[in-house]
């Protein structure tokens, strides 16, 4: 069993999620997670810190643990090969120690960027498209994609 310790990047800055990396590490947990969310969840005074800066930090300042992100979306304010290099890069900067955790994401972060946020069925279709375009550019293709929504 491994053990994980989540920092929210809703809840605190990016410097204090560094030094939460940092502590867990050396508490022994197994992994780091870093959620990302465009909006703060509660307030103005909230945090929303972009996890892929903060995922090169952590990468820098920890030498075990690996570093997750909880969850990314790769079907709306990223697209799916920007989502496959910046994962690449953190998993080289980390000495192969990321993994990319996905998810069809949620209103809170597409609805203040203004974009209608579809359902369900639609979400899932992006993400099986998505998945095949990172798993690719992952593979060390050259990608020529022409899907229902990305091309």
């Amino acid at each position: 069993m491994n053990f994980g310790w989540l920092c929210s990047h809703e809840s605190y800055q990016p410097e204090v999620l560094v030094d939460q990396a940092v502590r867990a590490e050396a508490a022994g947990f197994d992994l780091v997670l870093g959620s990302d969310h465009f909006h703060p969840w509660v307030d103005e005074n909230s945090a929303a810190g972009f996890v892929w800066s903060w995922l090169g930090a952590a990468a820098a300042e920890t030498e075990r643990v690996e570093l997750v992100t909880s969850v990314t979306c790769p079907l709306f304010h990223y697209h799916p090969a920007l989502v496959a290099q910046a994962a690449a890069t953190v998993d080289r900067l980390s000495g192969g120690r990321f993994m990319l955790g996905v998810g069809t994401g949620e209103n809170i972060n597409g609805g203040p960027m203004g974009y209608a946020f579809p359902g369900y069925k639609e979400r899932i279709a992006r993400m099986g498209e998505a998945l095949e375009i990172m798993h690719r550019l992952f593979d060390g293709e050259k990608v020529d994609f022409d899907g229902e929504y990305y091309t």
